[in-house]
C-alpha cells in the first residue's frame, strides 16, 4: 500500500509573507506534506506567470527538500470571464502550472471548470490539457464548483454527483479524475453531497479538499466547527476503498486569527487528519 499523507494547503496562510514562510509552519506542525497553492503570491508573480519559473521552482524545491516535506499535489489558477483572451491567458497559466506541479514533484493539479461556460465546453476546454498531462505524467484534479446567479451559488458543470460524472466520462481519460471538495459539496442550495459525490464517482475521486461550513456559505473553515457530517463523508470513503491523501483547505480560518496562533491551529488540524487516516484504517506511518 502506497504511503498516504495528512496535507494542508499553502494558500490559506495569507498573514505569512510568502510560500517559504507557510512551508516552515507547516515543518513545525508535525506535516510531511503539503498543496502547492502556485497562484497565492498573486497573478502578477505566480509561478505560473513568470518567465523564469523553472529557477524559482528549483530554488524552492531545494528548499522543500531540505525541510524534509512533499508536494502531493497542486492547485491551479483560476478567475471569471470567457472573453477569447481570458479563456486562452487561463489555459497558458494552468499548462504552466501542470510543468511546476512536475517540477515540484506533484503527483496531482487541482483545476476548477470554467463556470460560465457549458459542461461540453468545459470538455473542449480541459481535453487541451491531455497531451501535456500524458507527456509529464500528472494527473489532473477537476473540483466541484458553483456558478454564479443572481448574486447566489448555482449549479454548473462540476457542482453535482451526475454533472461531474458526465464531465468526466466525457473526457474518458486515465490522468482526469476528481478533486472532491467536501464545503462546496455540501452546500444546500445546490442540491447534492459529499457522500453523493464521492459514492458516484468511485476510484475516479482522486483527492480531495476538506473542510466545513454552515451549508449556507463557503466557509473554509476546519472540521467539526459547521454543520457538515463528517461522519458519513468518512464512510462514503471508506465504502469506495479510497486511496488518497487528506487535504485542508481551510483557509478561511486563519483570516482574523493572529499569525502567533497558526503553530497551534495547524497542530490541531493534523490531529484531524491523523484521525480521520485512523478511521478509514489506511497508515499514517
Amino acid at each position: 500500500m502506497n504511503k498516504r499523507y495528512v496535507v494542508v494547503d499553502t494558500g490559506g496562510l495569507s498573514k505569512l509573507k510568502d510560500t517559504y514562510e507557510a512551508l516552515d509552519y507547516i515543518k513545525e506542525a508535525g506535516y510531511e506534506a503539503f498543496d502547492l497553492t502556485i497562484f497565492w503570491e498573486s497573478a502578477r508573480d505566480s509561478l505560473g506567470v513568470v518567465s523564469n519559473y523553472q529557477e524559482l521552482v528549483k530554488r524552492f524545491k531545494e528548499y522543500m527538500d531540505k525541510l524534509g516535506l512533499v508536494c502531493r499535489q497542486t492547485h491551479a489558477y483560476f478567475t471569471s470571464g470567457i472573453s477569447p483572451e481570458l479563456i486562452e491567458k487561463r489555459f497558458k497559466i494552468i499548462s504552466q502550472d501542470i510543468k511546476v506541479s512536475k517540477l515540484v514533484g506533484a503527483k496531482i493539479c487541482v483545476i476548477h471548470p470554467i463556470w460560465e461556460l457549458s459542461l461540453d465546453e468545459n470538455v473542449k476546454f480541459i481535453k487541451r490539457f491531455i497531451p501535456l498531462i500524458h507527456e509529464l505524467d500528472i494527473k489532473l484534479a477537476i473540483e466541484n464548483v458553483w456558478g454564479v446567479k443572481d448574486n447566489k451559488p448555482s449549479i454548473m458543470c462540476s457542482s453535482t454527483a451526475s454533472n461531474l460524472k458526465e464531465l468526466l466520462d466525457k473526457l474518458n481519460d486515465d490522468h482526469i479524475g476528481a478533486c472532491v471538495d467536501i464545503g462546496h459539496a455540501e452546500m444546500g442550495n445546490l442540491n447534492t453531497s459529499a457522500s453523493s459525490i464521492i459514492k458516484t464517482l468511485k476510484d475516479k475521486v482522486f483527492t480531495l479538499h476538506i473542510h466545513d461550513n454552515d451549508k449556507y456559505s463557503d466557509l473554509h473553515q476546519l472540521p467539526y466547527s459547521g454543520s457538515i457530517d463528517f461522519t458519513s463523508v468518512l464512510d462514503a470513503l471508506k465504502e469506495i476503498n479510497y486511496q488518497g491523501d487528506i487535504v485542508f483547505e481551510v483557509s478561511h480560518c486563519y483570516m482574523n486569527m493572529p499569525k502567533e496562533l497558526y503553530p497551534a491551529t495547524l497542530s490541531y488540524l493534523k490531529k484531524i487528519g491523523d484521525y480521520f487516516l485512523n478511521y478509514l484504517n489506511l497508515s499514517i506511518v
